[in-house]
């Protein structure tokens, strides 16, 4: 006798052979198995917003499209317009974050998507924030050091050491806030961090 399971999206049971007998369901199932977990359960959800709006969504179609996906996530950065070329490190939580910020206002959407184009400019918005105000800093300490140099020398002021474990657990602070990584995560995240520098001798 067959196991059946139900489908996440309509509830619907259906035998499990059912959902892996034709090539396309095996290319789906094998894009998101290698998919992270976060970014997984994101994906599925984001399927959604390429459906059309009186017919199914083919397995052909949400195959490619998350196939599309994997490749966009495993680049670990994003581009939010190929003609400007400016590109900021991603990570996985910053894509699914950018899903469920899309499904959230899907209202607002024009739907169904034909393209990632619009998950791409909602990621570089999320990652361009920590990256813009750690350049925001940077300015800001070099012209300070440049101020400070009074003796024509043109040699800046030494610099105090950076504390590694202050400069993770500020990043991941602000992950958190950014909505890029769950207050679970953060924390457990934070943990690590604190024990790795514990041992750092």
């Amino acid at each position: 006798m067959g196991i059946n399971v139900t489908c996440p999206a309509c509830s619907t049971a259906f035998p499990i052979e059912a959902g892996l007998v034709e090539g396309d369901a095996k290319r789906l199932a094998l894009v998101v198995a290698e998919m992270e977990p976060i970014v997984a359960r994101a994906a599925l959800a984001y399927l959604r917003l390429f459906k059309p709006a009186k017919t199914t969504l083919r397995l052909t179609k949400a195959a490619a499209v998350l196939a599309e996906l994997e490749e966009l996530v495993n680049a670990a950065q994003v581009c939010a317009d190929e003609r400007s070329g400016m590109r900021r490190a991603a990570t996985p939580a910053m894509w699914a974050a950018g899903m469920e910020q899309m499904l959230n206002n899907r209202a607002d959407l024009n739907l169904p998507l034909g393209n990632h184009n619009y998950l791409r400019k909602v990621v570089y918005a999320l990652a361009d924030q920590p990256a813009a105000h750690a350049e925001r800093k940077g300015e800001v300490e070099r012209r300070a050091g440049h101020h400070r140099v009074g003796t024509g020398t043109g040699i800046s002021p030494p610099q105090p050491p950076e504390d590694p474990l202050k400069r993770d657990l500020a990043w991941l602070e602000k992950q958190y806030e950014y909505g890029a990584i769950s207050k679970e995560e953060r924390d457990e995240r934070q943990s690590a961090a604190r024990a790795k520098y514990a041992r750092t001798p």
